[in-house]
């Protein structure tokens, strides 16, 4: 006991006497002697007497009746009462003790639904429970589900949260769960209350939760093989492979944009591993000279990245990190990234807070590593699984304990498998702008899932007969999967005919793909994506044997003798002969020509490579007489020509050969012109006996 202030109401101090009883419950007293030295009174009426005492509460509530403090002022010879008087107590809370707070749900990051557990043990006994989350912020509970035979009241609201129907007898220990909670934003430990309502027992500011991880965001992946990757960088050039998936377990680069919802400080643990379902591969990352993974920031306006890759931002710089390890499964194959992270240079730093929230925090003693809300471009090289995989980002601080994740539940992208193809003509040689018939074989690839599409893409300048060809494009051809019992075991075979290009193409692959197109049975929308993909190096054209041979002089006008060979299974009926511009060729009298000739005519049904000939400058010949060579029939034929003054340019001659239906079948196109000889004069040649010819003798001739 003592007297608050310097005043003293009494005349002479004295110690007070403290004195407890132990009946049915513990009742204390605190008897105050009042010392009558000297005149009375010793105690003026209406005297306002202040003191305080410590005293200790009561082991257990108090009930509102008898929580009251009484005072009674009795002579001191007779116990004779004088005044008295009684006041209400304040009331006495049951403890909670043993509190734990733990996240009991498999996702942990800021923001997201999990659940959460709370155990405690009550010294009194009670029915409902609320609780109230402080720090930090943005935890929600208007949605959450107790774990029976809890039910959640109406008063739960935000981050508080009331249960009732409990049964929490005292001295046992009990828990909570809160199923589907939203967890706050993380970054900070956990502070709350705790206490039974109506209030029996409490605990307040409690410390001593879980650490709640800040969230981490994970977008824009890119999945690269090496050659896309050097497409990209300029040092090769590829106009399909971009296009498509990487191969699975072939070198590649992942890349991905990382957001943090809290900063992290330097030497902190940074873990970027690759999850998978039981049994399944997941992505193996490589850290290799030439192939080290790699983090980024831009220093100034980030615009993000296109689909591309390509981010816009005047000033990328890397991020620092040492000790980089990987992180292996149980059988010793690498998984995962692991790095402690080094400290940021201020000047990138752009919320100058969080550097001096960290300096307030650790005294000065730690800097900041990652600052949140900020885009890091996280390049990594390994070889990708084509199983279903999701990326698990997270950061620990240096006594272990996460302090950013989120939860691996970033679906990864998925490499596919490789499908062999192979692609042969069915001739020896294929001639340009021809019609050849080919035979493709394909077999799916280890690991491939179902498909329901299978698609041909053709080098430039390939088109199927029949089939206009596209602008700009590879033509493509779909392939019929009804005939295959198993497309994912059989080797399946295609006969189809194409037209050949003009020339032999500086990209002669054929791709094969393999496609699974599905429709949601709920928002009706189809996809299209691919599973699969192969390519063979395909074949280039060669033409037909051509010579032709005429006078290389200006104005010349004479005999052309032209000379060409066509394979005995082509079935070669008619030649088209195309004169370049400015050269006249027509066909000699009939009584002088070795094969039928005639200036050439269109008719219905002809294709367009044929309809677009020059008429007035193409001869029509048909391959009436031809002399075996081997697998092949040599043609003669003698033309007149007419040159021009002037060789104003180096336009090839052209001849093509058609069968019956006036197919191409087989074609020379750069058969070149012959160079002039402006300062010769040419006349028609003579022949002359010089010894008289007799049947079945030898005799000489002049040619002049």
């Amino acid at each position: 006991m003592r007297w608050p202030t310097t005043f003293r109401p009494l005349r002479e101090d004295v110690e007070p006497d403290c004195r407890c009883w132990v009946g049915e419950e513990l009742q204390c007293w605190l008897i105050v002697n009042i010392s009558h030295v000297g005149a009375d009174p010793v105690l003026e009426q209406e005297t306002e007497i202040r003191f305080t005492m410590s005293v200790i509460n009561s082991a257990v509530p108090k009930d509102s009746i008898r929580s009251w403090w009484n005072m009674v002022h009795w002579a001191a010879q007779d116990r004779r009462l004088l005044s008295a008087g009684s006041v209400p107590g304040w009331p006495v809370y049951g403890l909670l003790n043993n509190v734990t707070a733990i996240i009991g749900g498999w996702r942990q990051r800021a923001g997201s639904i999990s659940d959460i557990s709370i155990t405690f043990i009550p010294t009194v006994w009670g029915s409902t429970m609320e609780i109230n989350f402080y720090i930090p912020q943005g935890f929600n509970f208007e949605n959450v589900r107790p774990g029976a035979p809890l039910l959640r009241d109406e008063r739960t609201q935000g981050s508080r949260v009331v249960v009732t129907n409990g049964d929490f007898r005292p001295f046992e220990k009990h828990e909570i769960f809160l199923g589907e909670a939203q967890l706050g934003l993380g970054g900070l430990d956990m502070y709350t209350d705790a206490m039974m309502t109506t209030e029996v027992a409490r605990r307040i500011n409690f410390f001593q939760g879980f650490v709640q991880p800040a969230s981490v965001s994970l977008h824009t992946q890119l999945l690269q093989s090496e050659t896309v990757v050097r497409h990209y960088q300029g040092e090769l050039y590829d106009s399909a492979v971009p296009l498509l998936p990487p191969f699975a377990l072939q070198l590649s680069r992942m890349e991905f944009f990382v957001v943090l919802s809290h900063y992290v400080m330097a030497g902190d643990v940074l873990l970027i591993q690759s999850l998978t379902s039981a049994g399944g591969v997941a992505h193996e990352p490589i850290n290799e000279e030439g192939y080290e993974p790699r983090i980024d920031l831009c220093n100034g306006p980030d615009a993000g990245a296109d689909d591309k890759g390509t981010w816009s931002c005047g000033d990328i710089v890397g991020v620092n990190f040492t000790q980089m390890s990987l992180i292996r499964d149980t059988f010793d194959v690498p998984v995962g990234l692991r790095m402690v992270l080094l400290p940021m240079d201020p000047r990138y730093v752009v919320e100058r807070s969080a550097l001096d929230e960290i300096a307030s925090l650790t005294d000065g003693q730690r800097s900041m590593a990652l600052e949140a809300n900020r885009n890091y471009r996280v390049q990594i090289w390994l070889l990708p699984s084509m199983a279903e995989t999701w990326w698990s980002i997270s950061t620990e601080d240096i006594t272990g304990f996460p302090t950013s994740s989120n939860d691996g539940e970033t679906s990864s992208i998925a490499a596919v498998p490789e499908m062999a193809v192979t692609v042969a003509p069915q001739v020896g040689r294929s001639p340009p702008l021809s019609a050849v018939y080919i035979t493709i074989t394909i077999k799916a690839g280890a690991g491939q899932t179902a498909y329901s599409r299978l698609l041909v893409i053709l080098p430039y300048g390939f088109v199927p007969v029949g089939a206009l060809a596209p602008d700009n494009a590879r033509a493509m051809v779909e392939l019929d999967l009804r005939q295959i019992v198993n497309p994912l075991v059989d080797e399946m075979s295609y006969q189809f005919r194409v037209l050949t290009p003009r020339r032999t193409n500086l990209d002669p692959r054929w791709f094969v793909l393999a496609r699974s197109v599905t429709v949601d049975e709920i928002t009706d929308v189809q996809s299209d994506r691919i599973v699969g993909w192969g390519s063979a190096p395909g074949f280039g054209v060669e033409p037909c044997f051509v010579e032709a041979r005429y006078g290389a002089l200006p104005r010349y006008t004479g005999w052309m003798s032209l000379t060409w060979k066509a394979p005995q299974i082509a079935g070669a009926r008619y030649a088209l002969f195309t004169a370049p511009n400015e050269f006249r060729v027509s066909c000699p009298p009939p009584s002088q020509a070795a094969q039928p000739c005639e200036p050439f005519q269109l008719s219905e049904g002809m294709p367009n490579t044929i309809t677009e000939l020059p008429i007035t400058r193409t001869l029509n010949v048909t391959m009436a007489k031809g002399w075996p060579e081997g697998q092949d029939f040599v043609f003669f034929m003698m033309l007149l020509i007419e040159t021009p003054a002037v060789l104003t340019s180096l336009q090839p001659w052209e001849l093509r050969l058609l069968d019956q239906v006036f197919t191409v079948i087989d074609a020379a196109l750069e058969i070149p012109s012959l160079m002039f000889a402006p300062d010769l004069q040419a006349e028609n040649p003579t022949l002359s006996w010089l010894t008289p010819p007799q049947f079945g003798e030898a005799a000489t001739a002049a040619i002049q």
